[in-house]
Order: structure tokens, then C-alpha cells, then sequence
């Protein structure tokens, strides 16, 4: 019987690949799109946000509001494209 224990497993938690990291906070003033994913649109957060969608700024929510809205599975949020004129639509 031997007394070295195996150093396989410990090597294999210290080279196991790390989870990937949640994307931070969005930057001060960065603006999202979000529509709703049904017809008739969707209340949440205090608004009425509409399938057709409306971009707002990050800024205008707190975050608790901005957890409900981006965990909200009737909802869809997507950063702003920006127009041609460099402002964010």
C-alpha cells in the first residue's frame, strides 16, 4: 500500500478552465433598445414598453429596475444602434 496521495485531482481543479465573467455594468449613458415579445407590448419596471420597442438610456433606471427588466423573459434588451449621425437611436 502506498502513502502518496494522487496529485491528479488537485491538477485537475487548479487547470480547470474558469467561468466566464458576466459583462459588467453598462457605461454611464449607454443606451438600450428593449421591446416586448408579444404583440400587445408589456408592462414592467414602471412602463409600458411596446413590441415595436423604444430605446431608453440606462441611466433613467435603478438597478433593481434594470435586474427586473433584463431578467424578464417577455422582454428583449439590446444595446442602441447608433444612426449615421453618430447619435444612438
Amino acid at each position: 500500500m502506498s502513502n502518496t496521495t494522487p496529485a491528479a485531482p488537485a491538477a485537475a481543479a487548479k487547470a480547470a478552465p474558469k467561468p466566464a465573467a458576466k459583462a459588467g455594468k453598462p457605461k454611464r449613458g449607454e443606451r438600450f433598445t428593449i421591446r416586448a415579445n408579444r404583440k400587445r407590448g408589456f408592462h414592467r419596471a414602471g412602463r409600458f414598453w411596446p413590441a415595436g420597442g423604444e430605446t431608453v438610456a440606462r441611466d433613467d433606471f435603478t438597478d433593481e429596475q434594470w435586474a427586473a427588466l433584463e431578467g424578464e423573459s417577455m422582454l428583449t434588451v439590446t444595446p442602441a444602434k447608433e444612426s449615421a449621425a453618430g447619435e444612438q437611436e
